[in-house]
C-alpha cells in the first residue's frame, strides 16, 4: 500500500471539493487529461462490468446469478486496459473505474482514454472520493446537468476540473 506524502506547502486549488492542494499541483480539466474513446466492432473482447462497489471488471458469465444474453456484442464500446469507463447515471456515485483488460462495456457507459502522462489509477481513485462525488451530486450540478438529464456524459466531464499531481506520483513503489 503506498504511504500518504505530506507537502511543506499548500495553496488555494479553486475547487469546491477539494480546499487546497500542494504547491506544484496543478488544476487541468478532464478535457486535458482524457479523450472520449467511441470505439465499437469488437465482439470477441470479454464484457466488463461497472460496479459501485467492485470498479471495473472482466463479468464472469458462466457464473450470472440471472440469465443475461448479450446480443450484438459489435455495438458495444471497446474500454482499453487503463481507460476508465463509468456509467454516466452513477459515476456521481462510484460507479466508475479503470479497465483491467481489454473489454466491451454497455453502449450507455462511457469510456475515457487517458493521455499518455495521465495516471488512470490516480484518477480513479480521486474520482472516487466523497468530495469529489459530492461535487458531482445532481443538487450541486443541477443547472449545469439540467441539458443532459442529469447524467454525466463525457463531453459534459471534460469541463470539469481535476486536480494533476506532477510525475506521476500517485502509485509511486505501489505494485
Amino acid at each position: 500500500m503506498a504511504t500518504v506524502t505530506a507537502y511543506p506547502f499548500y495553496r488555494d486549488s479553486g475547487l469546491p471539493w477539494l480546499p487546497a492542494i500542494p504547491d506544484g499541483w496543478q488544476v487541468l480539466r478532464n478535457g486535458r487529461l482524457f479523450a472520449h474513446r467511441v470505439q465499437t466492432g469488437f465482439p470477441g473482447l470479454p464484457i466488463l462490468e461497472v460496479s459501485l462497489r467492485t470498479g471495473v471488471r472482466v463479468r464472469d458469465m458462466e457464473n450470472l446469478k440471472r440469465k443475461q444474453v448479450m446480443a450484438q456484442k459489435e455495438k458495444y464500446k471497446r474500454a482499453a486496459k487503463g481507460d476508465i469507463a463509468y456509467n454516466m447515471m452513477r459515476m456521481w456515485q462510484g460507479a466508475l473505474g479503470p479497465a483491467p483488460v481489454d473489454g466491451l462495456v454497455s453502449p450507455a457507459y462511457v469510456v475515457a482514454s487517458p493521455f499518455p502522462e495521465t495516471n488512470s489509477d490516480y484518477y480513479s481513485y480521486m474520482f472516487r472520493t466523497a468530495g469529489y462525488m459530492v461535487s458531482l451530486q445532481p443538487h450541486h450540478l443541477a443547472t449545469f446537468l439540467q441539458q443532459c438529464f442529469n447524467s454525466l456524459r463525457c463531453e459534459r466531464q471534460q469541463f470539469i476540473d481535476s486536480a494533476v499531481r506532477p510525475g506521476g506520483e500517485f502509485f509511486e513503489g505501489a505494485g
